[in-house]
């Protein structure tokens, strides 16, 4: 038992695997293990070219070092397999192609994109993102709320702009944290993560959240050369947010599972007083929902499957 567990989370025991591999060629490495190789699977099987050849689909847990999850450690695993010149082998029944694909989370504002054939990011911050990108509101609300799509279409109206909302609310924060990652200091939440402290359930981060984050980022600039970055860096972190919110692309600065959590608050609140009775929903449904209308043809669905199509 024990050797199994060594080689499911082994990198080499990975590599293994795709060496002797005879029916599959194409090897997915998702940083999820929810929605990701769910968006990814649905993405990928429209495309003849790589159905013929076949796919094989990994969460980072099964394969990397300990059983490590998240985003670092797709990273570093593709590393590995890069150093190793081992990211296409071939053995006696053709090419094995190993495929990393990463949420893009804030990356295109830290400008922190690693560039690869074999590297895939979503285009929108995380995979629910892209899901929730095609789903029409509507049918989805209605759907999870059981409600007539007359009330559904007033309770999305009692919504108001609730993604610029939840935007504008959590702006500082991601600018801070953002910049935060370009510079590397220690204590900083990543870029991505949820503020801890706000006004109600996903509104404003509360002021004391940012003076406290500030205070914290400040005890780190020590020189003159780091205040001096730090004001460089977020000047340009808050053009690259602003430039984004002017053009109304708040959708590229929300994380879905954000959005989801806020979908479920929001029909919690508004619901009742349409339908006359309380809600208990959960994001899960949302999410559920939002699937059964992807219908995987939007300009980054069509662009991963040329990136693998043209690898094969």
């Amino acid at each position: 038992m024990a050797g199994k567990r060594r080689l499911a989370h082994s990198t080499r025991g990975f590599m293994r695997r795709v060496q002797m591999a005879h029916q599959d060629s194409i090897f997915i490495i998702t940083e999820g293990k929810k929605s990701d190789r769910w968006l990814y699977d649905g993405t990928l099987s429209r495309s003849a070219k790589i159905g013929a050849v076949g796919v094989r689909f990994y969460p980072i847990e099964s394969i990397a070092p300990g059983g490590a999850a998240g985003k670092e450690a797709v990273l570093k695993v593709f590393g590995r397999l890069r150093t190793a010149k081992k990211l296409t082998t071939q053995n006696s029944t053709g090419k094995k192609l190993s495929i990393f694909c990463v949420d893009a989370d804030h990356d295109h504002i830290t400008a922190r994109k690693l560039r690869s054939p074999h590297l895939i990011y979503t285009k929108l911050p995380d995979a629910e993102a892209h899901i929730l990108e095609e789903c029409d509101l509507l049918e989805v609300v209605a759907n999870v709320a059981s409600m007539p799509k007359s009330e559904a279409r007033q309770t999305l109206a009692a919504f108001g702009s609730w993604q610029e909302d939840l935007a504008r609310g959590w702006r500082e924060w991601m600018i801070l944290c953002c910049t935060g990652k370009i510079l590397g200091l220690r204590n900083c939440p990543a870029p991505g993560t949820p503020p801890k402290r706000t006004i109600g359930r996903m509104g404003p981060v509360r002021a004391d959240a940012i003076s406290d984050l500030r205070a914290s980022i400040n005890a780190q600039l020590t020189t003159p050369d780091l205040i001096r970055l730090w004001t460089i860096h977020e000047k340009r972190v808050t053009q690259r947010v602003d430039r984004i919110m002017a053009r109304g692309e708040y959708h590229f600065l929300l994380k879905g599972k954000w959005c989801l959590k806020q979908l479920k608050n929001l029909t919690e609140s508004h619901g009742p007083v349409v339908t006359g009775h309380d809600l208990t929903l959960s994001e899960d449904s949302f999410l559920s929902a939002a699937k059964a209308h992807c219908t995987f043809a939007t300009e980054w669905h069509q662009a991963v499957r040329s990136k693998v199509e043209d690898l094969i």
